[in-house]
């Protein structure tokens, strides 16, 4: 896996919410000005040192000629004893503008933030929640802003009005630079329209406060009921779609959570009239939605606003279902004050999205309105945020039963290294979470972000007895930590009454760290050095330290690793070791914790230098540049984030405090500037104009110059040619260059087409899909032409496609009785040895005799398929001659036979009522599939023919083991196949 792109899509994900469109009802409970931001205090304290002056807050009325150059370059003792944190970071100014150039004044402006360190838990050194917005603040009466405390080397981005009528964001191309302040110049806001429209319920009564959001958006977001998404939702997903055992639900962190609230997708709520009018929403064709908490959420669009103003007339909420149930333990008691979560499929059998119902009462009841009326019931409960969800599946919306088992009592002792019992010890407990999964999905699912554990409230009986009573069932991770000492760490299935587990705290040694200058030996004071573990238990931060005057810092002491590895889990161990410090390069590498103490030298690193020009020439344009890490591996690529920046208006770009080593990079047209959201509707894709490598050495500037030609954009090439069909001019054929750049055109008149010169970096594949006559009028698309190609500069590539239609006949029969079978669907393809030049095969359906025409466009081998409803599959090879001649290719299809039954499961070794499927596999490559439900587990399976089949069963969220059985001539209406849990 890719973990630097997966930590920049995240990125991404997290700055523009390119994906998660909706989010909760209502903006915040004060007005729009009262709403906290990060303080640049808070912000710039990552990487200052522990006492710091009181921060300026960002001055937006300063012009240009009055800003503070930077300070003079002077010792690391001298900066950590004389600077300000936050002068020591990165700033920028910019000005918001409308697309006619008028500026925005008065608009709220945040500095995003990304890095791969928010992704680890910081929790149990008391580190605050994360956040990615930096700093905020408000534009002046000529649009401009000033913002500052970022780190250069992360992720940034422009948050403009989040959760408003204009909200937008903007990913930052420029490269900052720590100690400097960067112009990036004017943000302009897209041109916008009005959407107008009145929210009612389903009587046409107004409903107020409804929130409406939209965007330029695919269509195809909607079917995620986005809507449904909320601070404090859950998604239940169903690990049996990868392989796993039963059901997890996935809880927000508060992190991401609040950006559900502030996504840059233009916002607005209903008025008391229901009526709401929405400024700011971009000139294309836009999807929205509206929601509000209780409600079922609607959606709408595609909405063409091209013209500047639609009104959307009555958006209609439903009340939905009400989901009502009750919590209980195993005794039948009611639960009080369970935390219950509920929701529909929706996807069936695999996700859900769950609403948080409140707790449960004092009779254990709770109750969800607004849930949509499709879809089966998911519900969860647990007692406390740190025990383990309880869920269940079912098709009643009424009389939900979530069981909870009897609560069990937990005392943990904690000791130290002689066996003494140690008091004032600090207990966190988190379930233990295994998704017995294969492949990437299963790993992404131990990393993902989750809510922090909760420390404890745990009565100390006696010195170092720790007593935790009414928890609830499940196998737990407890961890202990008392100050001075190595946390403990263990394991305890807590399944009795009592439970009872030994942690032991050790004096251990603590990681004694020295960073100085590389070279010189100087020691480097107010570095931050973080020691961060990647395992099964996701991403954790182990220990975090500044070091002092002497550059000096001890970490932990740290615990025993192999107490966080757990047996049969996909991981391996990865400790590593992270130092900042703004005035250096970053350090950061795996590291042997046993080996101490450890050096880090810190340089001052490399930087880029170049120019572009087009054939010796000043160009026209401004380009993006980025520099990309080549020489990193697994998790220490979510701390090598590629570096952008954009060119001057004469062609020069410079990037500095590079880490040495090997980089790659990309010259591209720019196109973060603009709105993401109009980028995904557009579909854009920017075009590489260059990529090579540089070796990035301490102390010394690469330099680079990269001459896209005088046409200013390098390497072109073009491809030009006709088709024809049957000896006439095919009109009509779509012909696709894809590679660096794509490029469409189509044939004329006469099947003649010439493509625009287009940028060939590496290979170019070139594809012609046409409209093919079959007669009568009729046309078929088909693939005409398909070739990879290698171009070079200016070259003008000619294909000449000269094609006729070959005939290969197909006559498909019911194997034995050899009577004709009317509407088989046949397909041919190919069997090619040279790659993947020329065309594909094509399908049909059989005529009353059982007989079709298949339609070939040139002579080869090709592999016949054929399938009917009520008969098995056949498969047959063909040859067919450059003159079309050959006898007809019979399929016999076998007739299918009955094939239905139950499956016999022992209820206690089944779980709660879950997704439940059957899937069989048989001879010739048969399959078929069917979903299961309680209590008998029935199925019908259609399409099997007679022999031996092997049967996959998923029951109650749980796999069984492989079962085998057979079809004899005449089938079997009454298969029982048992079913044994799988043993993992």
């Amino acid at each position: 896996m890719n973990w630097k792109l997966a930590a920049c899509l995240l990125g991404v994900l997290l700055l523009a919410g390119w994906l998660l469109l909706f989010g909760t009802g209502g903006r915040g409970d004060g007005p729009r000005g009262e709403r906290p931001s990060a303080s640049a205090a808070q912000a710039a304290d990552r990487l200052a040192e522990p006492a710091t002056p009181e921060l300026a807050q960002p001055n937006t009325s300063l012009p240009a000629a009055e800003r503070t150059a930077p300070a003079p370059a002077r010792s690391a003792v001298e900066v950590s004893a004389a600077l300000p944190a936050r002068a020591e970071l990165a700033g920028l100014v910019g000005r918001v503008v409308e697309s006619d150039g008028r500026p925005v004044p008065g608009l709220r402006v945040a500095l995003l933030e990304f890095d791969g360190e928010l992704l680890f838990d910081g929790a149990a050194l008391d580190e605050p929640e994360p956040t990615l917005e930096v700093e905020e603040t408000v534009t002046d009466d000529a649009g401009r802003f000033r913002l500052g405390g970022a780190r250069a080397p992360a992720f940034h981005g422009l948050g403009l009005d989040l959760g408003g009528a204009r909200a937008t964001v903007r990913v930052l191309d420029h490269a900052l630079t720590h100690r400097e302040e960067t112009d990036i110049g004017d943000v302009v806001l897209a041109p916008y329209g009005v959407l107008t429209g009145r929210v009612v319920d389903e009587q046409g009564a107004p409903v107020a406060g409804a929130r409406v959001r939209c965007g330029p958006l695919p269509e195809e977001i909607l079917a995620a009921r986005p809507q449904d998404l909320r601070p404090d939702c859950g998604i239940a997903v169903s690990l049996l779609a990868i392989g796993g055992e039963g059901q997890r639900i996935l809880e927000i962190p508060p992190w991401i959570g609040s950006w559900l609230e502030r996504l840059p997708v233009p916002t607005t709520s209903s008025g008391a009239d229901g009526r709401f009018r929405l400024e700011g929403v971009a000139l294309a064709e836009l999807v929205g939605g509206v929601d509000r908490r209780g409600w079922v959420g609607a959606s709408f669009g595609p909405v063409d606003l091209s013209s500047g103003s639609h009104d959307l007339g009555d958006v209609t909420l439903s009340r939905g279902r009400t989901v009502r149930g009750v919590v209980e333990d195993s005794s039948g008691d009611p639960v009080a004050g369970a935390e219950v979560l509920a929701g529909a499929e929706l996807v069936p059998g695999i996700v859900a999205i769950l609403q948080a119902c409140g707790p449960s009462d004092a009779d254990g009841r709770f109750e969800l309105s607004g849930v949509p009326a499709e879809g089966q019931i998911v519900a969860a409960a647990r007692r406390a945020q740190h025990e383990p969800w309880r869920s269940v599946t079912g098709a009643r919306h009424e009389g939900i039963l979530i069981e909870l088992e009897s609560t069990v009592e937990l005392t943990v002792n904690v000791r130290d290294e002689a066996g003494q019992p140690l008091s004032g010890a600090d207990l966190r407990l988190e379930p233990v979470l295994t998704t017995k999964a294969r492949g990437d999905f299963g790993q992404m699912l131990a990393f993902l972000p989750r809510p922090r554990s909760p420390r404890l409230t745990v009565a100390e009986v006696e010195p170092g007895r720790y007593r935790l009573s009414e928890l609830g069932t499940g196998r737990y991770q407890v961890t202990a930590r008392v100050a001075g000492r190595a946390p403990g760490i263990g394991e305890v299935d807590c399944v009795g009454l009592e439970n009872e587990v030994t942690l032991t705290c050790a004096a251990g040694s603590p990681l004694e760290l020295q960073v100085i200058v590389a070279g010189t030996r100087e020691p480097v004071p107010g570095a931050r050095a973080t020691v961060l573990h990647a395992g099964p238990a996701g991403f954790l931060k182990l220990a975090a330290a500044r070091t002092d005057a002497g550059g000096r810092a001890a970490l932990g002491p740290l615990p025993d690793l192999a107490l966080l590895e757990r047996a049969g889990e996909p991981f391996t161990e990865q400790p590593m070791i992270r130092v900042q410090h703004p005035r250096f390069g970053e350090h950061s590498a795996l590291i042997d914790l046993r080996v101490s103490p450890l050096v880090v030298e810190l340089s001052a690193g490399g930087a880029l230098a170049g120019r572009v020009h087009w054939g010796g020439a000043t160009p026209t344009q401004l380009y993006m540049l980025t520099l990309e890490r080549r020489d990193t591996e697994d998790f220490l690529e979510l701390f090598a984030l590629p570096r952008f920046t954009v060119t001057t208006p004469t062609g020069d770009f410079r990037l500095t405090n590079l880490v040495p080593g090997r980089y790659g990079v990309e010259l591209l047209e720019r196109f973060l500037q603009q709105d993401p959201l109009g980028l995904i509707a557009r579909e854009i894709e920017p075009v590489t104009l260059y990529r090579g490598e540089v070796v990035i050495e301490d102390g010394k500037t690469a330099q680079l110059e990269i001459d896209l030609t005088p046409s200013g954009r390098g390497t072109t090439a073009r491809v030009v040619g006709r088709v024809h069909f049957d000896g006439r001019p095919l009109e009509g054929a779509n012909v696709n260059v894809s590679g660096s750049e794509d490029v469409w055109v189509t044939t004329d008149a006469r099947g003649r087409f010439e493509t625009p010169a287009f940028v060939v970096l590496g290979s170019s594949h070139v594809r012609i899909e046409g409209p093919v006559p079959l007669g009568g009028g009729k046309t078929r698309s088909m693939q005409l032409f398909a070739e990879s190609m290698q171009l070079v500069q200016d070259e003008v590539r000619t294909i000449e496609l000269d094609l006729y239609p070959l005939a290969l006949p197909v006559r498909v029969v019911e194997d034995g009785s050899g009577r004709p079978i009317a509407g088989a669907r046949i397909t041919a393809q190919i069997q090619r040895t040279e790659g993947n030049r020329g065309s594909s095969g094509e399908g049909d359906v059989t005529d009353a005799e059982g007989e079709v025409r298949l339609l070939v466009l040139e002579p080869g081998e090709y592999v016949l398929n054929a399938s009917a409803d009520g008969f098995g599959r056949a498969s047959a090879a063909a040859k067919v001659a450059a003159d079309g001649a050959g006898e007809p290719v019979v399929l016999r299809l076998p007739r299918a036979v009955p094939c239905a039954g139950r499956v016999d499961a022992i209820p206690s070794e089944v779980g709660p009522v879950q997704f439940s499927y059957l899937n069989v596999r048989g001879p010739g490559g048969a399959r078929a599939g069917t979903r299961l439900s309680p209590p008998d587990y029935a199925f019908t399976l259609e399409g099997l023919v007679p022999g031996s089949y092997t049967a996959n069963l998923f029951l109650g969220g749980q796999q069984g083991q492989e079962v085998s059985f057979e079809l004899g001539p005449n089938g079997d209406k009454d298969l029982v196949l048992t079913f044994m849990p799988r043993q993992w």
